[in-house]
């Protein structure tokens, strides 16, 4: 009976030190979280190799995906709750930036600032008559719609991870 008892101690004695561990490793996991950069949403992205997001068009000339990290201005942000941005390439093209499984959002009050994103860029080529139906659901003008005469190629990234600059 006392080799039981002691065999009980000795088995509670381990148990309490695991759990006393798992609390301390999960209370240094807290604090490393709270240390994080404000500025980072999503993955924490190693800053190296990274393009200009000018350059997308040109990786997925022979391609219809790329794993990259790119930079460039933030032109626009969802303003319902920050599940998606726009990179602006310049000439009126844009590169459409949606967060992976919606795992996180960003602050709606970025545009203008420079994004750093890592994650999977594509491109979409959009048919005319998909141009027209967007258009109409937009509500322009018969005119405006009339004048849709070409498919366009859309831009977009699925993103793991943004940091603001």
């Amino acid at each position: 009976m006392k080799k039981l008892l002691a065999l009980l101690t000795i088995v509670t004695l381990f148990t309490a030190c695991e759990n006393s561990q798992e609390k301390n490793a999960s209370q240094e996991s807290t604090e490393t979280t709270s240390q994080k950069n404000p500025n980072a949403f999503g993955k924490e992205i190693i800053m190296e190799k990274v393009a200009d997001c000018r350059r997308l068009p040109g990786l997925l000339d022979t391609t219809t995906s790329v794993e990259i990290k790119l930079i460039g201005s933030i032109a626009d942000v969802c303003q319902a709750s920050g599940c998606w941005l726009d990179l602006d390439m310049g000439d009126n093209q844009y590169i459409h930036v949606t967060f992976k499984d919606e795992a996180f959002v960003v602050p709606k009050d970025i545009a203008d600032k420079t994004a750093i994103i890592e994650g999977v860029g594509t491109k979409e080529l959009v048919s005319v008559d998909m141009l027209k139906k967007a258009a109409k659901s937009e509500g322009l003008s018969q005119k405006e719609i009339d004048a849709i005469q070409f498919p366009t190629t859309e831009y977009n990234f699925e993103a793991v991870g943004v940091t603001i600059k």
